[in-house]
């Protein structure tokens, strides 16, 4: 992901819906998001096409069918920063602007 600029809508949901799940270098991919309310709300309507409620059922029924793990949630941004920096395939949707210099920002098509 280090290497990307842009990434698609469908990708984003993909990844976040657990469908997509390694890089294009292979690099396995870690999704995270914060969980606040307007951040999450805003996350799961636009880009994953769900309402919060239905994005957590979505999750439950696939880790309780054993298909999956949910993406990583955070209550603040510097704990979201500190994983995406620390971890090579991580991907987080955030609604500021970073402040960590080991952040990357990637622009959605």
């Amino acid at each position: 992901a280090s290497s990307m600029s842009t990434i698609s809508k469908k990708d984003v949901q993909r990844i976040f819906l657990g469908k997509m799940t390694s890089w294009r270098d292979g690099v396995k991919i870690a999704p995270c998001y914060l969980e606040v309310a307007d951040a999450e709300t805003d996350f799961s309507i636009n880009y994953v096409n769900k309402s919060p409620s239905q994005y957590l059922a979505y999750w439950n029924r696939k880790v309780f069918s054993g298909n999956g793990t949910p993406p990583k949630t955070f209550e603040n941004t510097a704990d979201i920063e500190a994983f995406v920096g620390a971890n090579k395939g991580a991907i987080c949707y955030q609604q500021d602007q970073p402040t960590s210099a080991n952040v990357k920002v990637v622009t959605m098509e």
